[in-house]
């Protein structure tokens, strides 16, 4: 079978091209490749190449694509063998001239070079991947030609020969925000430009003879790469050339992060939100409700505020690259000790180290209750309330812990005022009721601590809870629970108090 060639020089000198000279000048290059029509597989493709006085083409630099481009139409070129192979070492590809391999095309969106099956070990032009590399196997029928490659041109061998007219660059690089590409048309009669994809666009898309063609490619709204032809056709001869449009997919902005401390579990009246993105120069929008973020929402300019349980999402945005995905970080409050007691904001105070928390779900009815902090051996876990003159405290309480049946200072809980012992219970209790009476004026100290031995028992919960407390002033007129009394008592709190419980046991 004929190999396939061009149209010969004359049709240059028909347009006027310069004489015989410069031809020469172009002559070795086309001489050099032909496209081989080849069903007998790469090993023997090798062989036929030699018996022709050359070598399957090897493609070492991007200077030598362009040049093989300039010569061949794209689609002639697609199903050729060329001469590498890495059947010697999986993975280490040579060329069959053994030039060094510094330079490839594979195609990246696939993953080439893959093997993804066994004796994918030689070197096409893939069908269908634009002029990429792939690898497959000796034998396989996909590859019907072979692109032959001489070295050595005897003097006047197809010397008459050079393509009816060449593209460049023919390959266009884009980046993801398009832009406007130029390409020389180097023709000798007249000529047009054809888009096959509606996010390429054509201006000066005729001509006669050399002139200039302008790619216009539009902005790639998403992340994936894409590629594709223009082709353009001479009038007289019906020669045709493509560029290949090479466009990288738009960047993603990176996703915020919302920072959530403690699992975005708080207590008090307020919790402060941060959001941040790695994005330099994005913007942050976010919502409160539950809704989606969209370039409408809420601009985030620093640090704010929520009060109650919340979701917080948000999302970024910037010029030129796409939207972040949204991120959502949910903020749970959890009533504070105050409210949990019963009694105002701020007129509790608690261990800095084993403090009382708030449990949910713990309290008698289901709801949630003040739990004592943790602790371990001879650990102790207080909790404060200061009342103003005479009156009557009412609460409920539970304790989870080792039996103290003689009172000799085992695991226990006790409440008193103005240390004074007034209740103490141990063991697993379940709910009691426990009513006191507060004498005297000023300021009286009202506290529940619970506390281990120096033995560590593991059986029980090991807490103590407390719920629904109620202060009732003998004198109608008389303060309730003040913040500023607890916050006088808060400096006392900073380590639990030795109680000098005793260190042995009896049996």
């Amino acid at each position: 079978m004929k190999p396939i060639r061009f149209l010969v020089l004359g049709l240059a000198a028909a347009c006027g091209a310069a004489p015989a000279a410069d031809a020469m000048e172009e002559a070795p290059a086309a001489a050099r490749y032909e496209i081989v029509p080849w069903t007998n597989g790469w090993h023997a493709a090798v062989s036929d190449a030699e018996s022709r006085g050359g070598h399957l083409a090897t493609i070492t630099s991007e200077k030598e694509w362009e040049t093989v481009r300039n010569l061949f139409p794209l689609r002639d070129l697609l199903g050729c063998w060329l001469g590498a192979s890495d059947a010697e070492e999986e993975g280490v590809w040579q060329w069959v001239t053994g030039e060094p391999w510094d330079f490839a095309r594979w195609d990246a969106a696939t993953g080439q070079p893959d093997a993804m099956r066994e004796g994918q070990d030689y070197l096409w032009l893939h069908v269908n991947y634009a002029g990429r590399w792939d690898d497959i196997e000796g034998n396989d029928p996909g590859a019907a030609k072979y692109l032959l490659e001489r070295e050595d041109v005897p003097q006047g061998a197809v010397s008459d020969l050079r393509p009816a007219f060449s593209l460049s660059p023919p390959v266009l690089s884009v980046e993801a925000a398009g832009g406007t590409r130029e390409v020389e048309v180097d023709a000798c009669e007249a000529w047009s430009a054809t888009e096959r994809v509606p996010w390429i666009s054509l201006k000066k898309a005729h001509g006669r003879g050399p002139g200039k063609l302008l790619v216009k490619v539009a902005a790639n709204e998403s992340p994936e790469a894409r590629c594709a032809n223009v082709r353009v056709r001479t009038t007289w001869s019906g020669e045709w050339r493509d560029i290949t449009v090479e466009q990288g997919g738009m960047e993603r902005v990176a996703m915020p992060r919302i920072r959530q401390r403690g699992g975005g579990i708080f207590e008090g009246p307020k919790q402060r939100v941060v959001i941040a993105c790695a994005t330099e120069g994005a913007a942050i929008r976010y919502t409160l409700d539950g809704s989606e973020p969209d370039g409408t929402s809420a601009l985030y300019t620093g640090a704010f505020n929520i009060s109650a349980t919340t979701t917080v999402k948000a999302r970024a945005f910037r010029d030129g690259m796409l939207p972040s995905g949204t991120i959502a970080g949910t903020f749970v409050r959890l009533p504070s000790l105050a409210e949990v007691l019963g009694i105002p904001e701020g007129t509790v105070a608690t261990d800095r180290f084993a403090g009382w928390r708030v449990e949910e779900n713990a309290g008698r009815e289901g709801g949630p209750a003040a739990r004592s902090g943790p602790i371990g051996p001879d650990g102790r876990s207080r909790m404060e309330l200061r009342v103003e003159g005479a009156g009557t405290v009412a609460f409920w309480w539970k304790v989870s812990c080792e039996d103290d049946p003689d009172g000799t200072g085992w695991d226990r809980t006790a409440f008193s005022v103005d240390g004074i012992e007034k209740a103490a219970i141990d063991g697993e209790s379940g709910w009691q009721r426990v009513e006191a009476e507060v004498k005297g004026e000023g300021v009286h100290v009202l506290a529940w601590e619970y506390a281990k031995d120096w033995f560590d028992e593991a059986a029980t919960a090991d807490a103590a809870w407390v719920g629904e407390v109620a202060w009732h002033p003998a004198d109608a007129g008389a303060e309730a629970p003040t913040a500023e009394g607890a916050a006088g008592q808060r400096a006392g709190l900073r380590k639990p108090r030795d109680r000098g419980m005793d260190k042995a046991k009896e049996d």
